[in-house]
């Protein structure tokens, strides 16, 4: 019977499974949030602990987790214990917010920064608190217009159907859209480099940094496309004279 790593949910234990020379045990799902979601955020010194309690249960299992990364942890609501902490955290960063606040400089940037970055821990702990108070049995997010057509008894196909399309024509917009500025851009730099030479190497510095090509380089290789077809020509007659 496995036991629990993290708090008092034991998970059902199904069976042990081996594929590619790796054992899995295939347990039942406790719940909670991921530890890679905004919902999951951990304060980094409380993650540690977390992480070494979890780490250390695996290998008591005999589990190795040399591949186990964070999108597999989850933190699991079983007591009254986490909203706690969490509350306590919550406190916690009200506390550092007002302090931040009394000692605030309007002209330091620092002081600026530092409080954003209390304001969204704030926010980070007032989320998990919500995710952990709310009910288990959550509906997945699905969108209101999907919805909408699951109502007037239309197919939910159709609402990808079109979507897609709505995204296809986006993308098709966007990109003549594209081709137009980069049109505009080449036209707009060779007429500046002909009305003002002394601009030249300028308009090539901004064409180049857009993706583009200067129009020096695109007229020299024109020229030398031409110079090659014209001595090509001239070879022509003239072997043709000697013969």
């Amino acid at each position: 019977m496995p036991k629990p790593a993290q708090g008092h949910v034991i998970p059902i234990f199904f069976g042990l499974v081996a594929y590619d020379d790796t054992r899995a045990l295939i347990l039942s799902d406790i719940g909670g949030v991921c530890l890679v979601t905004p919902e999951g955020a951990v304060r980094e010194a409380k993650l540690k602990l977390l992480l070494e309690k979890v780490l250390r249960a695996v290998t008591d299992l005999g589990v190795s987790h040399d591949g186990l990364k964070l999108d597999k942890f989850h933190l699991a609501d079983d007591s009254d214990d986490d909203r706690a902490e969490q509350l306590k955290d919550i406190i916690q960063d009200l506390y550092q917010i007002m302090v931040q606040v009394s000692t605030y400089d309007s002209m330091g940037r620092s002081s600026r920064d530092v409080l954003s970055t209390e304001m969204k821990t704030l926010s980070q702990s007032l989320r998990a608190l919500h995710t952990s108070a709310a009910p288990p049995n959550q509906l997945p997010s699905v969108p209101p217009e999907l919805l909408e057509y699951v109502e007037n008894g239309r197919n939910p196909d159709i609402y990808t159907r079109e979507f897609v399309e709505l995204v296809r024509h986006g993308n098709q917009l966007m990109r003549g859209k594209l081709n137009a500025f980069s049109t505009f851009r080449d036209v707009l730099a060779e007429n500046m480099t002909s009305a003002m030479p002394e601009l030249r190497d300028d308009v090539a510095q901004v064409v180049e940094a857009t993706g583009g090509v200067p129009p020096g380089r695109r007229s020299g290789e024109q020229n030398g496309a031409s110079s090659s077809s014209a001595a090509a020509g001239s070879d022509g007659p003239h072997t043709g004279t000697a013969g």
